[in-house]
């Protein structure tokens, strides 16, 4: 009898609740499929003033945003990840949340502690290089970019190189590349 009772909880509890399932669209879970993302996945906060706007300002604001974490945010790469919620592709997303470290710069030493112990400001550079690119298309878009960080508390700004590639989805770009260059 104990058992039945075990196992009726049991299903009782498999069975679900009356509650709507929570839907993380970023990660491509829509409820009308990976195909209406854009419909229910706005621009996320912080990233709404860019709807309608050329890749080439998608492409900088989300270099500028990640750039922007603190020295917490980068010591913890999976919170220097969640500044680019809201620009990115699920399938971006994806891969983001499993290798945060391929885009988010390591860094240690005097230069980090330093940068921490001032505050964590930070004044930042985003240039696109004008190295030769994969032809543009009406939905593809991709260029190499350098970031200048110029750390409070270090006189030695840090400079690194990504590749972007955005993707028009449903009239809107979103970052579908990102990488940060060794």
């Amino acid at each position: 009898m104990a058992a039945a009772m075990v196992l009726a909880l049991a299903l009782t509890a498999a069975c679900g609740n009356d509650e709507p399932a929570e839907h993380d669209n970023h990660a491509g879970q829509s409820p009308k499929g990976p195909a209406t993302a854009e419909v229910i996945m706005p621009y996320g906060e912080g990233f709404e003033h860019l709807q309608n706007q050329p890749p080439e300002a998608v492409a900088e604001t989300a270099l500028l945003r990640l750039a922007h974490a603190t020295p917490a945010q980068i010591e913890d790469q999976d919170a220097a990840v969640q500044l680019l919620r809201g620009v990115v592709t699920p399938e971006l997303w994806r891969r983001l949340t499993t290798d945060p470290a391929a885009v988010v710069p390591f860094m240690t030493g005097p230069a980090w502690r330093a940068w921490d112990s001032t505050g964590g400001g930070v004044h930042v550079t985003v240039k696109q290089d004008d190295e030769q690119h994969p032809p543009d298309t009406t939905e593809s878009w991709a260029r190499k970019f350098s970031v200048t960080r110029k750390l409070d508390g270090s006189e030695t700004p840090v400079k690194d190189t990504y590749i972007v590639g955005l993707r028009q989805i449903s009239g809107q770009w979103r970052v579908d590349d990102l990488r940060l260059l060794g």
